[in-house]
């Protein structure tokens, strides 16, 4: 018998995923697979996620359930499954149901392991560099420009608004950062604000991107917004004057730090 989940969750599949979120998008758990096209070939377990909130609920063996359930209508068998030394409980799992485990060594930045955990937690820190370090390239997120209420327009700024969807930031602020996708082959500079916009009654998070002596049109044009530094915490103005004024300090600071920044990524 599949196990009971809270009725917020709910399963889906995404192309090689099964997905796990709860009802308002929130990402909860994945399992990323890869089921063959030929039905003699084998279907490969390669990751799994769950969010620690969520452990002890049931999802993770309800996300195998169903990729088991979707290899076995495909003709397939499930026999391997590439995870971490770190969790010998998960080794130990995988072989008593008769995988063949596959355990990768960990990777070490010096005497750091390298892991997501430890990314979030620079993340979250504002420590840019420190997760720069461990993932090897600046830290960045991609999206499609989508309308927005065009206020930046009217003040002064206008901003591509990209929106996180399902996708839980691990940062907010204000940051300098360099955006590609806009002109083949060069990223722009720009001035960035990641969070819910409190002064204009903003709820839901939100990468607003100005692009520094750009004009053009930017809507439906896929983005990758490089985070290069955090310039400052996201703040509550009691005007939009005083926003304007912050926002221009926050633009020469951002050239500042750019200027002075390396071009690699």
């Amino acid at each position: 018998m599949a196990p009971m989940l809270p009725k917020l969750f709910f399963i889906h599949f995404e192309g090689t995923s099964f997905v796990a979120e709860r009802d308002d998008g929130e990402l909860l758990g994945f399992v990323c697979g890869f089921l063959s096209q030929t039905a003699d070939e084998e279907a490969y377990i390669h990751f799994v996620g769950i969010d620690p909130e969520s452990r002890g609920t049931g999802l993770g063996r309800a996300l195998y359930e169903r990729f088991f359930e979707e290899a076995r209508t495909n003709g397939r068998s499930v026999v391997r499954c590439v995870t971490s030394p770190v969790n010998q409980r998960s080794v130990a799992f995988h072989e008593s149901l008769g995988f063949e485990v596959e355990v990768m060594p960990p990777l070490c930045e010096g005497a750091e392991r390298v892991s997501s955990r430890a990314v979030r937690a620079a993340l979250a820190a504002g420590d840019l560099a420190a997760a720069r370090r461990l993932l090897g390239r600046r830290y960045s997120m991609i999206g499609r420009v989508a309308r927005g209420e065009q206020l930046g327009r009217t003040l002064g700024f206008p901003t591509a608004n990209l929106r996180l969807e399902r996708r839980r930031s691990p940062l907010d602020g204000i940051f300098a950062v360099r955006v590609k996708g806009v002109q083949a082959g060069d990223a722009l500079d720009g001035v960035a604000s990641l969070g819910t916009r409190p002064t204009v009654g903003g709820t839901v998070p939100l990468l607003e991107v100005h692009l520094f002596d750009f004009s053009g049109d930017l809507y439906g044009l896929e983005l990758e917004v490089e985070f290069v530094a955090r310039l400052r915490d996201e703040l509550r103005f009691s005007a939009l004057d005083a926003m304007v004024a912050q926002m221009h300090e926050d633009a020469r600071a951002a050239r500042a730090v750019l200027a002075g920044a390396d071009d690699d990524n």
